[in-house]
């Protein structure tokens, strides 16, 4: 879950999954954010920083 700053301001939160990560983890996650009061968007592949 990463979230966009300054995050009291942005609504936007991205959920990362990655290769390990299950669906059920994915699916509590997005539920969690949007009981923030945010707007999930699904990353379905996991790339490292450049």
């Amino acid at each position: 879950m990463h979230f966009f700053n300054p995050p009291q301001l942005m609504r936007l939160v991205e959920v990362v999954m990655g290769e390990k990560t299950g669906e059920e983890t994915c699916k509590t996650t997005i539920e969690l954010a949007k009981k923030f009061g945010k707007e999930p968007v699904l990353s379905k592949k996991d790339v490292p920083g450049l």
